[in-house]
């Protein structure tokens, strides 16, 4: 079956995640993480995309971010990798790619998904064994929501502001959020969106979606069309 296009939608949130390829590491020490972050920073730059929220692994990294037009994802995603692999390359003296295949994408519902998204995120770490807890994991956006730094590169999305009045407000309840964890069903559909490159809302959603895009927004329902039978097909 062929692959189909990647989906990307204007002016609504995206989750991407890109993986290094087998064999490699996307960071393997403080040095590597300071020159990912300032690849980013210089990639977001070229406008076109506001970040809210993203983290570092030593296998992959992921972002969420909303796009001011279609094209501007895959230059962001390629400015960051133009710049972090060469400087790769050049101190550990390899040639050849660091990514594994293109990233992967999914567009979300923000009024319910963003925060939840933004949870799996902080979450990686602590699934991946890293460090206990999400606030000490140093590469990524969660200190900045609960206030142990800021990020001037971060645009705070609508849901968080919603969390409270205050900054102390917010900043508390997105660490509690954080710290509760996420119910395992939401972040295997976050998973699957993810990997699979699907549309990530109800289905009210997933109707106005499809109002913007040809593109296939959810996988199709298993089995025979209704009406169809093993004797009409004959």
């Amino acid at each position: 079956m062929a692959r189909l296009n990647r989906l990307v939608i204007a002016s609504y949130p995206h989750l991407l995640m890109q993986r290094a390829r087998s064999g490699c590491v996307v960071y393997r020490d403080e040095e590597d993480a300071f020159t990912f972050g300032e690849a980013l920073r210089l990639a977001l730059k070229q406008g076109g995309v506001d970040l809210h929220a993203h983290v570092l692994l030593p296998d992959r990294w992921m972002l969420l971010v909303t796009p001011q037009s279609a094209p501007a994802i895959s230059e962001l995603m390629q400015g960051v990798g133009r710049r972090y692999v060469g400087h790769i390359n050049r101190r550990y003296g390899l040639s050849g790619g660091l990514w594994a295949s293109r990233f992967c994408s999914t567009v979300i519902d923000a009024q319910v998904w963003t925060l939840p998204c933004m949870a799996f995120m902080d979450l990686a770490p602590v699934r991946a064994g890293l460090v206990g807890e999400a606030k000490d994991h140093r590469y990524g956006s969660h200190g900045h929501y609960v206030g142990l730094h800021h990020d001037r590169s971060l645009v705070v999305p609508p849901a968080v502001w919603n969390l409270g009045n205050t900054p102390f407000a917010r900043e508390a309840a997105y660490a509690e959020m954080v710290h509760q964890g996420l119910p395992v069903a939401r972040m295997e559909a976050i998973e699957h969106a993810l990997q699979r490159g699907w549309a990530l809302g109800d289905p009210a959603f997933i109707e106005q979606l499809q109002l913007q895009t040809a593109r296939r927004l959810q996988p199709r329902p298993r089995g025979r069309p209704v009406g169809t039978s093993a004797s009409s097909s004959k």
